[in-house]
């Protein structure tokens, strides 16, 4: 995944807090590997690491023992298109003026 460096280590982190969140309300991820995961996700991000996202799905595959196409299915399926996502693709929207044509 990829996103602008304007966007990149906020929008970053936050989509890794809800893709994480998200495998962790479903029951998927105990909550101190939720930690280690986004402890290790920040770092990864702060170092402006290429591949910090794949390296999100394989930490959530290997902490949990759910197979590697299995975590890429439900990110896909379930979190792919997150409120973060939404709020970096769009900006900020509380600075966006709606007026009348």
């Amino acid at each position: 995944m990829r996103l602008s460096q304007g966007h990149s280590l906020r929008g970053c982190c936050g989509y890794v807090t809800d893709l994480l969140r998200a495998f962790e309300h479903r029951g998927l991820l105990p909550k101190d590997k939720y930690l280690e995961i986004h402890n290790q996700s920040n770092t990864a991000i702060n170092s402006c690491r290429p591949d910090w996202f794949e390296e999100v799905l394989s930490s959530i595959s290997r902490k949990t023992g759910i197979p590697l196409a299995e975590v890429g299915d439900f990110w896909r399926n379930e979190a792919y298109f997150t409120s973060t996502l939404q709020y970096v693709h769009i900006g900020s929207p509380h600075q966006i003026t709606i007026v009348e044509d």
